[in-house]
């Protein structure tokens, strides 16, 4: 018996077998770099198994909080899906229910089978509603059950041939997915799935020719690739919806764990700082911040919306900004000049705490300490710190040792940077009193008696003698100049005589309220009646600042 091809037929079968053979063709070409790798992986493949038992065994601890926090997300998902279930499946039933009431008959595919299922099913579903039916431990239990009244409604008693496949798509999609949503087992997944898939296929393989004839059960083998292709898309998209969950979780975890960090750093701002607050990524105050208001003296007004610069010195809100916004460490500190409302400028230590939000955007956790008559917290960590102590300080070191075993010192200049280079190291005079008027002070000598032992200035000459009895912190602009004085004062007392030795500086600048001046002298020791050794401060001054 000869065959008659049909000519479009032949080029039909052609178009497949090229697309086919081209198909093939591009499956070796990428598997083939992969040959090795794809041995190795089957040769570790025991390896890989007992890995995998080992770890779903004994979980590590975050791994333990990240399934039970899913399992808290799938529970909730599950009372709202029973509850949005119960109450479209009563709805349904009523309009079944009215459709029988007024005689009309059923619908082909809502067998008597399929009514009373539905019906015991809606019981079911609002059985759920009550407490401790629908829990963690039953999650899986609610899944089999779901699972065997969709096996119901797909048997022959349950639904009509020509309707079969709609109901099992219906099924797929309103009942089974949502299920394995939220079943805690894996295994549980594949075998109500599989149950339901065999239900389909046996009763395609047993049902009547005459019944399935004109609908898609008439051949089982393209049922069962259908099944097939179906338990592939449940696979994925079961996994992918999944996944989301536990992308949830752990940005909740994240935030939790950010959340926590950031109070905690909060709460130890709060007890070194006067004010805490939050700025965004323009530098801003995301809200009102009282302490703040109460530290600038600026009443009931409302800070939230205003830029940190606003509240800096003029002349130094570039460089405050610039370095809040060019810092490439989690957490720093500055020094600057804030400025109250009553434009009197006070030296603040700034702590900055940098973190980015789940939106991606920067925001800047800011303490501010006002160490005007204070000691530094960050000291020569800040960013504005003088950097140049250790090199004088190492340098009056070498001096010193070289003058030990003369009884007679000469003079040793130690000069910390000059005002040039002091305005471009503190970055604009940080640390500097800006001065209201011009005060001619340029050639006249000036003295100051310090205790180092008291921290304080003990006697000075005019027109300073507003410094007597003021700490040393409320004199010295910078920590250097007084760690000079300290150096001179120690090395003293290991002496049992007065030393000869002297220390000159230039442009030092010199808190004299309410001004700032620069000074060149010497630093000389001299020794009381009562024995006390005090550090002498001779100097001119060389320069003042006008406001």
């Amino acid at each position: 018996m000869s065959l008659m091809w049909d000519p479009g037929d032949l080029a039909y079968l052609a178009s497949c077998a090229l697309l086919q053979l081209a198909l093939v063709v591009r499956f070796f070409q990428k598997a083939w770099p992969w040959r090795r790798r794809v041995a190795t992986a089957f040769r570790e493949l025991p390896k890989f198994a007992g890995v995998v038992s080992q770890w779903l065994q004994r979980p590590c601890d975050s791994d333990r909080v990240l399934r039970k926090q899913v399992s808290q997300l799938q529970l909730e998902f599950a009372q709202s899906y029973f509850s949005v279930g119960a109450a479209t499946l009563c709805l349904s039933l009523s309009s079944l229910e009215r459709n029988l009431l007024a005689g009309h008959p059923r619908p082909q595919f809502f067998t008597a089978l399929a009514t009373w299922n539905g019906l015991l099913y809606s019981f079911c579903l609002v059985a759920t509603w009550l407490p401790g039916i629908l829990t963690l431990r039953t999650l899986n239990l609610w899944c089999l059950i779901s699972h065997v009244f969709v096996a119901v409604w797909l048997s022959p008693n349950g639904c009509d041939a020509p309707h079969a496949f709609a109901v099992r798509l219906f099924c797929l999609g309103v009942i089974q997915v949502p299920c394995l949503l939220f079943v805690q087992s894996w295994l549980m997944a594949c075998v109500v799935h599989l149950g339901v898939a065999g239900i389909v296929v046996l009763r395609a393989l047993l049902g009547d020719a005459e019944d399935a004839a004109g609908t898609i059960f008439q051949h089982p083998s393209t049922l069962f690739g259908a099944e097939l292709i179906m338990a592939a898309c449940v696979g994925i998209l079961v996994r992918f919806l999944y996944n989301s969950f536990e992308q949830r979780v752990a940005s909740r975890l994240r935030e939790s764990h950010v959340s926590s960090q950031l109070d905690a750093a909060s709460g130890l701002l709060q007890l070194t700082c006067e004010a805490v607050l939050e700025l965004d990524d323009d530098l801003r105050l995301t809200e009102h911040c009282p302490k703040l208001a109460a530290m600038l003296l600026r009443g009931g007004s409302s800070t939230q919306g205003l830029r940190f610069s606003e509240f800096v010195a003029r002349d130094e809100a570039a460089r405050a900004e610039e370095i809040l916004r060019g810092s490439s460490s989690v957490a720093q500190a500055f020094h600057t000049h804030l400025v109250d409302s009553c434009a009197s400028k006070f030296r603040t230590e700034v702590f900055q705490v940098t973190y980015q939000v789940p939106s991606g955007q920067h925001r800047h956790l800011i303490g501010l300490r006002d160490f005007t008559d204070l000691q530094s917290l960050a000291g020569n960590k800040a960013a504005d710190a003088i950097h140049d102590v250790d090199r004088e300080l190492e340098l009056y070191d070498g001096l010193s040792s070289l003058r030990g075993h003369s009884e007679s010192v000469p003079e040793a200049g130690i000069h910390p940077p000059a005002s040039s280079s002091v305005e471009s190291n503190m970055d604009g005079s940080h640390g500097r009193r800006i001065v209201e008027q011009a005060v001619a002070l340029q050639g006249k000598n000036m003295f100051l008696d310090i205790d180092c032992q008291a921290m304080q200035v003990c006697a000075a000459s005019a027109p300073l003698t507003s410094l007597i009895g003021r700490g040393l912190s409320e004199v010295f602009v910078y920590n250097y100049t007084l760690e000079l004085c300290m150096r001179l004062w120690h090395q003293a007392k290991q002496s049992q005589d007065l030393p000869d030795n002297m220390v000159s500086f230039e442009r030092m600048p010199l808190f004299c309220l309410p001004r700032t001046i620069d000074i060149s002298g010497i630093m000389q020791l001299s020794r009381t009646s009562l024995g006390d050794l005090h550090v002498i401060l001779n100097f001119r001054p060389s320069a003042f600042v006008q406001l």
